[in-house]
């Protein structure tokens, strides 16, 4: 038993909701049953938190041995059947945040029977603040070796995979690779925002 449902959950307790919610639904198969369909910063981790309590094997983030894969995808490579297959392949039958909500429309062609899950902010600009601080995060460990700033995490193979990995991330809202992880500090103020609202 089942169906297709789309939801939006706000705040970090999920719990109760869903245990009603997902009551009804056979977590065993080699299927995705639910789709998180919100990006990052907006609950993933609570969210992932609660679905294993109720027995799913949730894919959030990326998994480091797939990150080479993911690379490849962002380049062309590969499709996203052989990204959804190698999730799948690997037992999990949920998965959350970016880079898998990027392709959460092309999850919900293969499985049109599983949840999907948009999970939000209060709004945009509270969004945008958390999303920033991650990508100033995301930029040191991005930065190439030099000598003002001898960082060698970009000599590590999976760095260098899951940097060229995050050029995917908001192409399918129509913006170009690379734009929104890599080329953000290059827009005006309230532009992360905006594409946060064309995703939703």
């Amino acid at each position: 038993m089942g169906g297709t449902c789309i939801i939006k959950l706000y705040g970090p307790v999920y719990e109760l909701l869903l245990v009603v919610f997902f009551s009804f639904s056979m977590i065993n198969g080699a299927e995705i049953k639910v789709i998180g369909a919100g990006m990052g910063r907006t609950g993933t981790v609570s969210l992932v938190s609660a679905l294993e309590i109720l027995g799913y094997k949730p894919y959030h983030y990326v998994e480091p041995s797939h990150a080479k894969r993911w690379a490849q995808f962002a380049e062309g490579m590969v499709s996203s059947d052989d990204i959804i297959d190698m999730i799948i392949n690997e037992g999990f039958n949920a998965t959350f945040d970016n880079p898998a909500a990027d392709i959460f429309a092309e999850q919900f062609v293969r499985f049109p029977t599983a949840k999907v899950i948009l999970t939000v902010r209060d709004n945009s600009k509270a969004w945008e603040e958390s999303f920033v601080s991650l990508l100033k995060t995301i930029s040191v460990t991005e930065a190439d070796f030099s000598l003002l700033f001898p960082s060698f995490l970009q000599w590590i193979p999976l760095m260098k995979h899951l940097k060229r990995m995050r050029c995917l991330m908001g192409t399918h809202i129509g913006l170009k690779p690379c734009e929104l992880m890599h080329h953000w500090q290059d827009k005006p103020e309230g532009w992360l925002a905006r594409q946060y609202e064309v995703h939703n």
